[in-house]
């Protein structure tokens, strides 16, 4: 297994656990990408691929 492997596993079974309060701020960006969802105002990745290009 490569190290990078490594990593990338260790980071999904043992996530770091963020112990900060959310800030008004970030309450409110959360409730606005939710309206967001809801009005249909997304796109997928592949979307997003096409548009971006090859990067």
């Amino acid at each position: 297994m490569l190290a990078e492997d490594k990593l990338r596993e260790e980071a999904l079974t043992n996530p770091l656990y963020d112990d900060e309060e959310l800030t008004e701020e970030d309450k409110a960006a959360i409730a606005q990408g939710k309206e967001d969802i809801k009005a249909g105002k997304i796109h997928s990745l592949d979307e997003i691929k096409r548009q971006l290009g090859d990067l």
